[in-house]
């Protein structure tokens, strides 16, 4: 049981780095709630033992709102506040999962536009296409029990070289795969 703690309190630690790293760029305020969130729930957790079901929805919420940058969009929060007050833990863990896929396909989205107008991958877009496939994949090792929890702590793992990338690099100057798209005219 000591190897889970082990990844589990570096793959906090680890993510405690990029929003420094990411400050001033475009998806800041997504790296600072990631960091924040697993520290602040275990402080809640030290105080006053709680399941984490209702707050992770919450957070995933607020990731995604600060995705589309619209405030309008915090009066989502009303219904997510209730749906964690009311619903059980299997229903509310599908709505996280929801949540989350529709951060996944916010992030694919991005990284397919990019590749389509300047014909290249932004190494930090695929990053952070990685990154949600890996939070969907532990979602359902955990709450759908379908490889176990194992294959969460292997992800946990993984997800810790995906901080440390973050930390290293940020939108700006993320490394550039250039992709010829059209081939030459030959003649």
């Amino acid at each position: 049981m000591i190897i889970p703690k082990i990844i589990w309190f570096l793959n906090i630690a680890a993510w405690l780095l990029p929003p420094f790293r990411q400050k001033g760029c475009k998806y800041f305020v997504y790296f600072l709630i990631l960091a924040l969130s697993d520290p602040v729930f275990q402080i809640i957790d030290m105080v006053r033992n709680s399941d984490s079901t209702s707050y992770y929805l919450v957070v995933s919420t607020l990731i995604l709102i600060t995705l589309f940058k619209k405030k309008s969009l915090l009066l989502l929060m009303i219904p997510i506040l209730f749906l964690s007050i009311y619903l059980t833990n299997p229903e509310i863990r599908i709505f996280t999962f929801l949540v989350h896929f529709i951060i996944l396909l916010y992030f694919l989205k991005e990284f397919i536009i990019i590749l389509g107008q300047e014909s290249k991958i932004l190494i930090f877009n695929l990053m952070l296409v990685l990154y949600e496939a890996s939070v969907l994949f532990k979602f359902g090792a955990t709450y759908f029990e379908i490889a176990g929890y194992l294959f969460f702590y292997l992800t946990t793992a993984f997800e810790i070289l995906i901080a440390i990338f973050f930390t290293v690099y940020n939108e700006k100057n993320s490394p550039v795969i250039k992709l010829k798209m059209e081939p030459d005219k030959a003649g």
